[in-house]
């Protein structure tokens, strides 16, 4: 028997989830409430594995940040600004 495996990138390597938290008013005191997103949102935009991606680029691979920018808008298709990635990487 012979066995072959071929590694592909898929097209879009990442999920887009998103939270919706909707905003109730009290009809007996008229105080807002907002329900809470899950936990998993709290690390924001980017999870928790997505930032530690970019930290490793960016720290063992000595990506610069404009570099670091067009590899998410060139090879991901996520645009996003060197000053958002410096503040996702100060997370890690």
């Amino acid at each position: 028997m012979v066995v072959k495996q071929q590694i592909e990138m898929v097209e879009k390597p990442f999920i887009v989830k998103e939270y919706r938290c909707h905003t109730y008013t009290c009809s007996g005191c008229q105080t807002k409430h907002t329900a809470s997103a899950p936990e998993e949102a709290s690390s924001g935009l980017f999870s928790i594995s997505l930032i530690a991606f970019a930290a490793y680029l960016k720290g063992r691979c000595h990506v610069s940040f404009s570099a670091l920018k067009d590899f998410f808008r060139e090879v991901l298709g996520i645009v996003v600004s060197p000053g958002f990635l410096v503040k996702q990487i100060k997370k890690a």
